[in-house]
């Protein structure tokens, strides 16, 4: 199964881990243990430290938590839908009570998926290729032309892209994929 929804990541400082995972828990309206790591911050931010948050609307995980066999992470849903398209979280991934709710629906315990840092996206879509750059909030691939011209190679689309055009998107890095199909990219994208 292949799902597409935005989510909210986490914060540079605390990045969301990437790699194979497989579902290990499914909770409607969990139950928050808060972390040891999240009290500590709590305490040095001068907050109110949480041990637990029961249910409801004051619970940072929505409405459902799928835990992840990567310990102390999950997606789940939130109580704050302005972070989602952020890098705000403890690393967990946050989605839209809707989303979550339909993916929690969806997968089982032991559900196989794959959690992958990309800055770079192309799409090819009829005779069209797109491009998508985003911001490298973890510096993980700090050389995006290099990556581009990689991308390129990779799927053999040397000869078919604008490449000044790419350069214009990898340098706005707003998260929109825009046609870079040289001829009729440069018409399209405007």
């Amino acid at each position: 199964m292949l799902r597409f929804f935005p989510v909210g990541l986490g914060r540079r400082d605390w990045p969301t881990p990437t790699g194979q995972f497989t579902i290990v828990a499914r909770e409607e309206n969990p139950t928050w243990d808060v972390p040891k790591s999240i009290q500590d911050e709590m305490q040095r931010e001068g907050k109110t430290v949480k041990t637990c948050v029961p249910p409801g609307p004051d619970n940072p995980l929505g409405s459902h938590w799928l835990g992840l066999s990567i310990p102390g992470y999950g997606i789940h849903g939130t109580i704050a839908p302005t972070s989602i398209y952020r890098f705000q979280t403890h690393g967990c991934i946050r989605a839209h009570a809707d989303d979550i709710a339909e993916l929690f629906g969806e997968v089982s315990r032991g559900t196989p998926a794959i959690l992958i840092y990309e800055r770079l996206l192309i799409a090819k879509i009829g005779q069209q290729i797109y491009l998508e750059a985003h911001r490298d909030v973890y510096k993980k691939n700090s050389d995006a032309p290099r990556l581009f011209e990689a991308l390129l190679q990779t799927f053999n689309l040397e000869s078919v892209v604008d490449r000044q055009l790419a350069q214009s998107i990898i340098g706005k890095e707003d998260g929109i994929a825009r046609p870079i199909t040289r001829g009729i990219g440069a018409m399209d994208s405007q």
